[in-house]
């Protein structure tokens, strides 16, 4: 407990900059006791409704509930649900000077709607095409500002579009150069890119899936754990295993 305690303690000195797809949480919970005279489906009375930070911007939060000061880098849309994730960070003094709006797009929100703690349908709104050569300058440019004066870099990859070929390599070259602690939550499009970096934290179906293999036994995940760690040159390969935990 001791060293969990000193780990905990160190985050209030740190300044963290997380970089990623930054998205709005929009929950909705109620109520079924009756079905649609209108199509067979169910009418859900709304008693609750909530917005939160998600993607990249709740990792940013969560940092913030450990005490460090957090810059959050991305892209998000001029519209209603960009403006709520600008209020968010606001009230969570999270620092956004390094994010940046398009009017020509859509911020990514996704709606949950559930009843008796189960969710019945999620919709999203979002855009999922990489961003356009000017948005990688401007977030390039910010980049190269802000990571001299940090001490760690956290890439949240939903595959929204935000982390381009560029963008990777030029924050990771960034990085290196400023000799910066850098982590990485990738998803599949561009897993390969994220070279060199102190940690890589895939999950195990995303191994798999870029790997283009089945992992048949404990051996066989456990050689190809070890060979994908030298071929992305990372420092540390942590692999999330659901139930399993961590396999680090």
């Amino acid at each position: 407990m001791k060293d969990i305690n000193k780990v905990l303690k160190g985050f209030v000195s740190k300044n963290i900059l997380v970089l990623g797809d930054i998205m709005l949480d929009h929950y909705i919970w109620g109520r079924v006791e009756r079905i649609s005279p209108e199509a067979p489906v169910p009418v859900l009375d709304v008693q609750k409704e909530e917005l939160r930070l998600g993607g990249a911007a709740n990792v940013a939060l969560n940092l913030r509930a450990l005490g460090a000061q957090v810059y959050l880098c991305g892209v998000i849309g001029m519209d209603e649900a960009g403006s709520k994730i600008k209020e968010l960070l606001a009230e969570n003094k999270i620092k956004s000077s390094a994010l940046i709006e398009d009017k020509k797009r859509t911020t990514t929100r996704k709606t949950r709607i559930g009843a008796v703690n189960q969710q019945i349908v999620r919709i999203d709104h979002e855009v999922r095409q990489e961003i356009s050569t000017s948005l990688e300058a401007k977030l390039i440019k910010e980049l190269t500002r802000l990571i001299p004066q940090i001490d760690a870099i956290i890439i949240e990859d939903y595959n929204k579009g935000l982390l381009t070929k560029n963008v990777i390599e030029s924050t990771i070259e960034l990085a290196l150069k400023h000799k910066k602690l850098i982590t990485v939550d990738p998803k599949q499009k561009n897993f390969f890119l994220y070279k060199q970096v102190d940690v890589f934290k895939p999950n195990y179906s995303e191994m798999q899936k870029n790997l283009g293999l089945i992992f048949e036994t404990e051996a066989e995940f456990d050689k190809q754990a070890k060979l994908l760690k030298q071929k992305m040159k990372c420092k540390n390969l942590v692999i999330k295993r659901g139930e399993k935990g961590l396999v680090i």
